[in-house]
């Protein structure tokens, strides 16, 4: 991961105002062969949503069965989606320099490394972005005990925070984390 992606310390989070939350969905886990299908952001401020970044990627290879299962979106999707270079683009633009937070960031900052790459000139040296995050996947295993939980999934916090969302879409990924952060927020205050 590169070094312009800045891990920060958990208990940032307690006294945040505003923050973006980031989630991305992609054909596969591997962040060199796989592509990127969709990015979204929330933004928060005060507590309460108050943007929304929610863009589809156009992508080179065919969705298997298995991920337009799971995530609801087909190749058809994304035929009218700018490239994933464009919309990250636009991705890090939203995001500015907030602070984001990013459930298992190593998964998400990997495919945004390996967009910046396959997008760069061999001879050049890639400019990645100043990206300040704070991993929510530690959060929960900081704060929500195992034995409440089956794993620390967005699905099973989404189970355990009893959210009527559809786990493995970006944006409600991002809206599970908001309803986390806010959460283990109220846990850090008892």
């Amino acid at each position: 991961m590169s070094s312009s992606y800045v891990k920060l310390p958990l208990n940032r989070i307690l006294n945040l105002e505003e923050y973006v939350i980031l989630d991305l969905e992609t054909t596969g886990l591997d962040s060199v062969t796989d592509e990127i299908m969709s990015m979204s952001c929330i933004r928060i401020k005060g507590g309460e949503i108050t943007q929304i970044f929610n863009e589809y990627c156009l992508i080179e290879r065919e969705v298997s069965p298995l991920i337009k299962k799971l995530t609801n979106i087909s190749k058809k999707d994304l035929e009218q989606s700018d490239m994933d270079i464009e919309v990250l683009d636009n991705l890090l633009a939203f995001i500015g320099d907030s602070i984001v937070l990013i459930h298992n960031a190593s998964f998400d900052l990997d495919f945004i490394s390996e967009v910046l790459i396959k997008n760069s000139d061999p001879e050049d040296k890639i400019n990645y972005p100043k990206i300040r995050y704070i991993d929510t996947l530690d959060l929960a295993r900081e704060y929500i005990n195992i034995n409440d939980i089956i794993s620390y999934s967005l699905e099973n916090i989404m189970y355990y925070l009893e959210l009527n969302l559809k786990p493995h879409n970006s944006l409600d990924d991002c809206k599970i984390v908001y309803y986390l952060t806010r959460h283990i927020k109220l846990l850090a205050t008892k």
